[in-house]
Order: structure tokens, then C-alpha cells, then sequence
């Protein structure tokens, strides 16, 4: 037992370095003789393109993925991008996946057939379907190339259990299988971009699509790329694409591909494999209810808040600039009269007659702004101005009114229920003050000047301004 404790606590997954210009990162997982079900060979993380974030989600899938019964072998394409934050649709992340079941083997606890399961990962690369089918195609052929590796799972992994323990053995072993898919379809950096949208669909969390029993891996692996392809371009968060009976995985859509045999009942959304639409954007708009996207949205879509932002503000400056500066023209042209005498911005149509500019426009909203704020300025100031007349001016003021006749007396009843309270006139200060005075020198002659009231200390808090100093 210590033994055991000792051979686990001293295990380190096997890792390399890929060469410069490798397109596919390979990953193996299964059973490590005296150790248990771990990675027994893969890249070094991070490292080129690959990140952390794209081996936890490959971890997930590879470890996980499962043949269904009576299948040698288990097929997915894997979205290694999904939660990434700075992730571009067409450059994101995809992997390859095949999970088997190594018969006439034994794991590190004595159950019969452990798995086994390889990925190959490609980090922005330009995945269109054509690519994608022709690198699943080549894949299967490499791992099972005829009926016995299919009936085994791989008859590599037994060559491996003989050498387990040889460390020195170990390491050749590993990078001479893996160098034998180094000519596997090296497609170029990717030139694709964002193609669908769906941001206002809800997707299922699963789309399933059902195959007849015996249905060849070529058929599988077209509909699945064929369907890859769309995912790749689109902003849907999608899992995975898989045949396998492994659970689906959280967080995003996950597309079965099923044989009919395995149907059960609490299948919602399920199609047929010949129903499969061909073309890209029917496959977009009746699996995921996703739209083409203008061409006028994909530059700002491609951007990040960042972006957007520094945008945003940049428009914001110039616009800003753009109409000093017209204004400041405006001013400094010269305006001159056309046919019909009217003021116009110096400036000519294409008819050779004046027309009217943007920049005089603005002038003429400014000055009229000014103009509106200063009368008001002014009004307010007169009104401050006025003060509160005496009682004699008043009664002379009152004289002067107009009398108001009434014919009947019904009438003069109804006059005085609707008539409204009286209100203080205030007339201006030279034409009522001259009225009144005149009126009073000429009963009484003149008369020495009134003492002056008494003026109160004015308060912080008062309210309105005291006139009667």
C-alpha cells in the first residue's frame, strides 16, 4: 500500500514543447499503469496560442467522453473558447477528440477495457468545414486504420503498458506516435470572422440529431463539421459536438449526434441526419435561430468595451471641433446679399446663386441665444427696479380708471359674483409719480418733505428686497 502511495505521489504527466509553426497541440489521456486515469502525454501550458483556459476546457472533454455500446470509438469536436474574454469568432479555439474503449486491457484497479482518448487542438486557425472534415477524416484513418485497432480501441496503448515503468523507454515512445500525425491537413492562420448572430434567440441546451444504425464515420463527420463551421462564426455559446454517451456539458449548447437505437423519450429537439440542412445559413436559422450579421456591424461587433469606448469618445472630440471650427468660419466670412436681399453665408450652390452653410446657421443660433438670455437679464432688472408707489399716486391712478357700466340690474349682480379680487397695479415710477405730485401741488401748494422712516438692519433671511428706504 505504501508502495502504491508512493508511485502515485511521484507520477508527472510527460510533457513537450511543440515545434515552431505546429498547427495541432496532440493530448493523451487513459490509464498509467501503477498510477491511475490521467493525462499520459501532453504540451507544455501555456505555450504559442494555447492557453490555460483553453486546456481546462479541453481537460473536461477529454476526460469525460465515452463510446456508446457497440461502438469502437466515441467522435467530438470540442469549443475550447467558450468563456474567453477576448475571444474573436473564426480565432478561437477547437479540438479534435476520439474516445475508445482498449479491449483485452486492464486498469491500474483490474476493471477490463479502460479508456483511452486522444485530442488534437487547434488555436486560431482557419476551420471553414471543407478543413475540418478533411482533418477528422485523417485523424480516424491514423488512429484506427483497420477492423483490428477498431476491435482493440488502439493497439498502441498495449506497446504502451509494456513500457509504462521504463522511463528511458517511455519518451521515445510517446513523441514517435505523436510525430505520425504531423501530417495531418495544417490549415493557415484564420481569415474568418463573425458571420451569425443569435444574441437575441435563447438557445436549447441541446440539439440532438439522429442517425440510422451502421452509419459510416464519414457521414457523422460531415454533418458534425458542417455544423462546426457555422458555430465557429457565430457569437452561440456551444460546447460541444459529439456522439459520444458522456453527459452534456454545462453552460452552453451542447449538439448529439445519436444513433435512433439510443433515442429516449425526454428528447426534445430532435433531427434527422438527412435533414440536416446543406447550407450554412439554414443551418443557422432553423437550429439556432441565428441571422446573418450586416456588413456594417462586423467592425464594431469585432470590438471589445475598450475599443468601443476610445471610439466613442474619439467620434465625441471631433464632432465637438468640427462645429468650433465652423462656427469660427462663419464669423470670419463676410456674408453678402442675394437676388432677394437676404443675408446669406458667403458660399455658392451649383447653380452659381448663394446658399446657406451650416457654419451660418450656428451663428445665427448662438447670437439669437445671446440675445434671448440678455433681454431676459434686462427684464429681471427693470422689474427689481420698480418700487412701490404712495397712497396718494394710487388713489390718482384709480381716478383715472375707467369706469365699467352695467345696463340691468341682473347683470350687475352676475358682474360682481364673477368679479375677481382686486390686484396691486404697478405702473412705471416717472409717468405715476409726475401724475400725482402734480395733482397734489395744485390742491395744496407745496408743503415741507416727509421725515424719512426709520430703516431697519437688513436680514440674511429675508426673502425679497426692501424698497421703502
Amino acid at each position: 500500500m505504501d508502495a502504491q502511495c508512493a508511485r502515485l505521489a511521484g507520477y508527472a504527466v510527460p510533457t513537450y514543447e511543440a515545434a515552431a509553426g505546429s498547427v495541432w497541440y496532440h493530448f493523451l489521456h487513459g490509464n498509467v499503469p501503477g498510477h491511475q486515469i490521467d493525462f499520459m502525454y501532453r504540451p507544455d501550458v501555456p505555450q504559442g496560442a494555447l492557453t490555460r483556459q483553453h486546456f481546462s476546457h479541453l481537460a473536461r472533454l477529454v476526460k469525460y467522453i465515452e463510446p456508446r455500446a457497440g461502438s469502437a470509438y466515441a467522435f467530438a469536436i470540442g469549443n475550447l473558447s467558450r468563456d474567453d474574454t477576448q475571444y474573436e469568432a473564426g480565432r478561437g479555439g477547437v479540438a479534435l477528440i476520439f474516445g475508445l474503449r482498449i479491449r483485452g486491457a486492464k486498469d491500474h484497479a483490474g476493471r477490463q477495457d479502460p479508456p483511452f482518448s486522444h485530442a488534437a487542438a487547434a488555436i486560431g486557425r482557419h476551420l471553414d468545414e471543407a478543413t475540418l472534415l478533411e482533418a477528422s477524416l485523417a485523424f480516424y484513418h491514423k488512429l484506427l486504420p483497420d477492423e483490428e485497432s477498431q476491435a482493440e480501441g488502439s493497439g498502441w496503448y498495449h506497446t504502451y503498458v509494456r513500457h509504462a515503468e521504463n522511463r528511458h523507454a517511455l519518451a521515445p515512445l510517446l513523441r514517435a506516435y505523436t510525430s505520425d500525425f504531423d501530417d495531418l491537413p495544417a490549415p493557415r492562420s484564420s481569415g474568418l470572422g463573425l458571420r451569425w448572430t443569435a444574441e437575441k434567440v435563447t438557445q436549447p441546451k441541446r440539439i440532438v440529431i439522429a442517425y440510422p444504425d451502421r452509419t459510416a464515420f464519414a457521414a457523422i463527420a460531415c454533418c458534425a463539421a458542417r455544423i462546426a463551421a457555422v458555430l465557429v462564426e457565430s457569437d452561440i455559446r456551444w460546447t460541444v459536438i459529439s456522439n459520444g454517451r458522456e453527459a452534456d456539458v454545462p453552460g452552453g449548447v451542447s449538439v448529439r449526434l445519436l444513433p435512433v437505437r439510443d433515442l429516449g423519450p425526454e428528447e426534445e429537439t430532435v433531427i434527422r441526419l438527412e435533414d440536416v440542412p446543406a447550407e450554412p445559413e439554414a443551418i443557422a436559422r432553423q437550429l439556432f435561430g441565428a441571422e446573418p450579421v450586416r456588413a456594417s456591424r462586423i467592425p464594431e461587433m469585432r470590438m471589445g468595451w475598450r475599443q468601443l469606448y476610445a471610439r466613442d469618445a474619439e467620434e465625441t472630440r471631433n464632432s465637438g471641433e468640427a462645429i468650433t471650427v465652423q462656427i469660427r468660419e462663419g464669423f470670419e466670412r463676410e456674408p453678402r446679399k442675394s437676388e432677394t436681399g437676404t443675408n446669406l453665408a458667403v458660399g455658392t450652390a451649383a447653380d452659381g446663386g448663394p446658399r446657406r452653410s451650416k457654419a451660418t446657421v450656428f451663428a445665427w443660433v448662438g447670437l439669437c441665444v445671446a440675445l434671448a438670455i440678455g433681454g431676459a437679464v434686462a427684464a429681471v432688472a427693470v422689474r427689481g427696479g420698480e418700487r412701490r408707489l404712495p397712497d396718494e399716486a394710487m388713489r390718482g391712478v384709480s381716478a383715472a380708471a375707467p369706469t365699467v357700466r352695467v345696463e340691468s340690474e341682473p347683470a350687475a349682480v352676475a358682474a360682481s359674483a364673477i368679479a375677481p379680487p382686486a390686484v396691486e397695479t404697478s405702473v412705471p415710477v416717472a409717468a405715476a409719480s409726475a401724475s400725482a405730485v402734480g395733482a397734489e401741488s395744485a390742491k395744496v401748494g407745496p408743503r415741507a418733505p416727509a421725515p424719512r422712516a426709520a430703516t431697519r438692519k437688513k436680514r440674511v433671511f429675508d426673502a425679497t428686497p426692501d424698497f421703502r428706504r
